[in-house]
């Protein structure tokens, strides 16, 4: 089976630009931090201009992150992310040392405007911050450490992927494997 390959930040000016010395920065950084965990990563300048190629965990097999840009190689690196293993065939990931998996949720038709409005009172007209907008969802005991959030403003590497819309964040749990 290929392997998909998510490509981020692909603004055209960008990529035929000569590379941003804070993006090298970025990558060299990157590049230590991927070695000491054992990810493959390989830098590349062809045709689409600089970029790196990240080759994450998933399962039994890699996804691969394509960062193009200084931005999303330090929302990248403001997170843990030689932790994270993606789960292979859906739009998340989770953390078996810190116990979370996180997923993009996503519909079929208009029920997305639905769910902005009905559940976080929130009209797609007008310019909101969505990281201000989730949903806590608590066990009733207090002997569960289990959580459930339901944010609008996606999960941790929505930035990265450029995608928008609400995720799943589940924390508190005891997991080993995903398969």
């Amino acid at each position: 089976m290929a392997e998909p390959i998510e490509e981020f930040d692909t603004d055209e000016e960008q990529l035929l630009e000569s590379p941003d010395p804070k993006f090298i920065a970025a990558i060299s950084a990157l590049k230590e931090r991927c070695s000491r965990a054992s990810i493959e990563i390989e830098e590349s300048t062809e045709d689409e201009g600089h970029s790196v190629v990240i080759r994450m965990p998933a399962g039994r097999e890699k996804r691969l992150i394509r960062i193009f840009g200084f931005e999303s190689a330090q929302t990248l690196l403001s997170c843990t992310f030689e932790k994270l293993v993606f789960l292979a065939d859906y739009d998340a990931f989770c953390s078996y040392e810190d116990g979370f998996i996180e997923a993009a949720v996503s519909s079929i038709g208009p029920t997305m405007h639905l769910l902005r409005r009905r559940l976080f009172g929130v009209s797609m007209t007008g310019n909101i911050d969505q990281a201000n907008y989730a949903i806590q969802i608590e066990p009733s005991d207090d002997k569960s450490t289990v959580r459930a959030r339901l944010r609008l403003g996606g999960h941790r590497l929505a930035e990265i992927q450029s995608r928008s819309g609400p995720s799943l964040e589940i924390t508190g749990l005891s997991i080993s494997n995903h398969d």
